[in-house]
């Protein structure tokens, strides 16, 4: 069966049935209680990554972010670059598919800060930023040393 595309609402609502199954550790009883097909696919598909990265242990290993990019003709912002009268743009930290993560200086926190773009095209389409809120809203419930707080989103 094709995978179904769920809406911003029903995806939002996989996630955070996603992150009670986790945390109560009851993942078949709650994927198989599920009478909507499309949800119950997307928890299945949720629970079996989440497997996929306890197997390999990718919470518990450092992350860095150290190596230093080149600068690209492309990118977003540029060093120097000062956003909302408060972050000065130092470096691109990296660079995917959605977009790139700035190193910034916060003049507010007096700490450097990530500063997590994305791309212009995508960001056009209300569906690409309803979706980036709806990672912000997720990792708002995780605690963890490899996961990064979020202090603000603009």
């Amino acid at each position: 069966m094709e995978e179904q595309q769920l809406s911003n609402e029903r995806w939002a609502a996989a996630l955070e049935i996603f992150s009670k199954m986790v945390e109560e550790g009851d993942a078949e009883r709650t994927i198989t209680s599920q009478t909507d097909e499309g949800l119950r696919a997307a928890l299945q598909s949720l629970w079996l990554q989440h497997q996929e990265a306890e197997k390999c242990h990718f919470l518990e290993e450092e992350i860095s972010l150290v190596r230093e990019l080149s600068t690209a003709g492309d990118d977003v912002f540029v060093p120097g670059e000062i956003l909302d009268e408060r972050f000065t743009i130092l470096r691109v930290l990296g660079r995917g598919g959605m977009g790139e993560v700035y190193l910034a200086a916060d003049k507010l926190r007096r700490e450097m800060v990530a500063l997590k773009t994305i791309k212009r095209e995508l960001a056009r389409d209300e569906e690409n930023r309803a979706r980036f809120r709806a990672e912000v809203q997720s990792s708002l419930r995780v605690a963890h040393r490899n996961v990064c707080r979020i202090f603000d989103i603009f």
